[in-house]
């Protein structure tokens, strides 16, 4: 099944990928009820299922800048005036919408390696 014109409208202005809109403002714009526009979306998702999850419009610029463009997550942060954590749970909400691969650093890590157990027997 194909998308009509007023579906691809609409599609593209609430995916954060293009405007990302909100239900509210999408139905205001396109002059129908919020129920009207989730109606659509998910007649949308039945015919088009790759275009969903939908992601909003500030996952899509943290997808842009760290998968795309490859900045570390302090860059990121400091760019869309958020802190670090918050970053990191974007991404991982990306990665369980299946937007981006799990194997990045997708939360903090610690790492280890031999050399540190004198110094942490020291401590103890």
């Amino acid at each position: 099944m194909r998308l009509n014109e007023k579906q691809v409208a609409l599609y593209r202005a609430v995916s954060g990928e293009f405007e990302g809109l909100s239900v509210a403002e999408a139905a205001e714009r396109f002059h129908l009820s919020p129920q009207a526009v989730n109606k659509q979306l998910r007649a949308i998702e039945a015919a088009c299922p790759q275009l969903f999850p939908l992601v909003t419009k500030q996952e899509a610029d943290v997808l842009a800048l760290y998968e795309r463009a490859g900045w570390p997550v302090a860059e990121i942060a400091e760019k869309i005036g958020v802190s670090e954590s918050r970053v990191y749970s974007i991404l991982q909400s990306l990665v369980k919408k299946g937007k981006l691969a799990p194997e990045g650093p997708v939360g903090k890590m610690l790492s280890y390696d031999k050399s540190m157990d004198a110094q942490i027997k020291e401590k103890f």
